[in-house]
């Protein structure tokens, strides 16, 4: 992955917040629809427990299926489906509540009903499992926690309903199969989204990237000044701009060749990046031998004092520069687009006053 807003790697806390961001994202459909389908089943149950038990069982099975399974997967449902989810650790704690007190549920019903001589059926535990390690699309280890610990109360419970040793053992056998096989596909998913993510993130990396100076380039410079142009708006921050040219390039590159003109624009492009510090701060290549610096809310006197700080390291790799600063006025009657165009046509201005003045200097916009 590229660098965050200049040629440095983003914080490895950055980086696993967007991949988390773009796992939920991909898996929220696969939440919405598994959880809504849990919901008509345990439903469905319900009302089957009316039709095939007495009423001194379904009396006491109905209510505690209602208030312990439909109602938090009508909950769990109700929020995926109305709310912006932008992580997988969002609801994430009563989506694992909701899978758990399902199961509890189940074990309750099947022991219940034992009591009053009446049999229930293994299948919607096997199914409980499916829902729980595999379509709802938990993180692996919770999901395996849960499960767990859900068999292992089955197993302390099903010898006080009678069941013989071996009868015990093939039935947890085969939940602990089943669940297992749920756990290792959602692993192999869960790698293909990895694996996605960082296709998809490497290609864009390249799409944004200068492939000599590896800066950002003026697709990325374009779309990201317009974006910390909005956020000034909202925040009440300032915007500045540093245009760079490199005086008498044509010149330089007649007389030492194209390779000694290319190494000094990498070299340009070292020191730029280095003036970017804080997060939103970005160093780019525009376009041939003219670069940019975009600074998000820099106090007064520090774009100076990175344009001196500029001059000053460039002499190391025999390069001369002019570069014109303007700082972006933020005016509510001028749209975002129009306030770009305003701040880089004032920080051309003055670059040009800067070539003027005597090149490897630089003007601040008035």
């Amino acid at each position: 992955m590229s660098g965050k807003f200049g040629v440095n790697k983003p914080s490895q806390l950055v980086y696993e917040a967007k991949l988390d961001e773009f796992i939920a994202q991909s898996t929220l459909n696969i939440k919405r629809w598994s959880f809504t389908g849990a919901l008509a089943f345990y439903l469905a149950f319900t009302y089957i427990d009316y039709h095939r038990f007495s009423v001194d069982v379904h009396q006491i099975t109905i209510p505690i299926r209602v208030i312990f399974g439909v109602l938090p997967l009508l909950c769990v449902s109700l929020l995926f489906w109305t709310k912006r989810v932008t992580s997988t650790r969002q609801y994430l704690n009563l989506c694992l509540f909701t899978y758990f007190s399902c199961g509890m549920v189940h074990i309750f019903v099947f022991a219940f009903a034992r009591n009053y001589d009446q049999n229930l059926s293994e299948l919607g535990f096997v199914i409980l499992i499916l829902f729980g390690c595999l379509m709802t699309a938990l993180p692996i280890k919770p999901a395996a926690t849960i499960t767990l610990l859900m068999i292992i109360i089955m197993a302390v419970v099903y010898p006080n309903l009678g069941w013989e040793a071996n009868k015990l053992a093939f039935q947890l056998f085969v939940y602990v199969g089943i669940a297992s096989m749920c756990l290792f596909i959602n692993r192999n998913l869960s790698r293909q989204l990895v694996n996605n993510y960082h296709m998809i993130n490497e290609l864009y990396g390249h799409s944004i990237t200068d492939r000599l100076t590896n800066l950002k380039n003026s697709r990325y410079f374009e779309k990201q000044l317009l974006s910390l142009i909005d956020r000034a708006r909202n925040e009440f921050k300032k915007v500045s701009l540093i245009i760079i040219d490199v005086d008498n390039f044509k010149e330089l590159n007649d007389r030492n060749g194209h390779d000694y003109g290319d190494k000094c624009l990498v070299n340009l492009a070292g020191v730029l990046s280095k003036q970017c510090t804080k997060e939103c701060d970005f160093a780019c290549r525009i376009a041939g031998d003219e670069f940019g610096i975009v600074l998000y809310d820099a106090k007064e006197g520090e774009v100076e004092t990175i344009s001196q700080r500029i001059l000053t390291e460039i002499q190391l790799i025999h390069v001369e520069v002019s570069m014109g600063i303007a700082t972006s006025s933020i005016d509510e009657g001028e749209t975002t687009i129009e306030t770009k165009e305003q701040l880089f046509k004032n920080a051309d201005r003055a670059l040009y006053l800067a070539k003027d003045k005597g090149r490897n200097t630089f003007v601040v916009d008035a």
